[in-house]
């Protein structure tokens, strides 16, 4: 028997960074010695921001509007500048640029290298084909990005005094 419950559904929560941390180790992306350096990265670049009581925390390039020592209640949000971007990977179907996939394949061989499993040489080749890939996908379908850049940030990034802090989380 089937029950039918009328509801609806919630997206799911927002990842601390300890879940954040915890999705790169599963998807093999990063190592223990440079997993704050990408979390660090996502925020200089302002793709996401680490939220604590309803205020957001800038990267190193910026103030920091909350303190975060508690990292079990901070959560990342995503920016209209970091959505806008995966749509539109999303959109141009330029999967390399929003999946964990091609990250995780370059790290496992960059291991490989390093216990001396692959040559170095082939990996660069392999790697430089992949990426030739991606940019030519990339490349040939840039109004999609644009046309998701603008949707997202309002042509806000073209305005004098413009930060890219601006882009406040959604």
């Amino acid at each position: 028997m089937v029950k039918i419950v009328e509801g609806s559904t919630t997206p799911p929560s927002l990842l601390t960074e300890s879940e954040l941390v915890d999705k790169m180790h599963s998807n093999g992306i990063g190592t223990d010695a440079t997993i704050a350096d990408h979390v660090q990265k996502v925020q200089d670049r302002c793709y996401t921001f680490l939220v604590s009581d309803g205020r957001r925390r800038r990267g190193n390039n910026g103030d920091t509007a909350a303190s975060t020592s508690n990292c079990r209640r901070s959560r990342f949000h995503p920016s209209n500048l970091g959505v806008a971007l995966i749509e539109g990977y999303k959109n141009m179907e330029a999967k390399g640029m929003f999946t964990p996939d091609l990250r995780r394949q370059m790290e496992r061989d960059v291991q490989l290298i390093s216990e001396n499993k692959r040559k170095a040489e082939e990996v660069i080749e392999e790697a430089l084909v992949q990426m030739e890939g991606v940019f030519n996908a990339v490349s040939s379908r840039s109004k999609v990005l644009d046309e998701s850049v603008r949707k997202w940030c309002n042509g806000n990034q073209n305005k004098p005094g413009f930060h890219p802090y601006d882009l406040a989380p959604i």
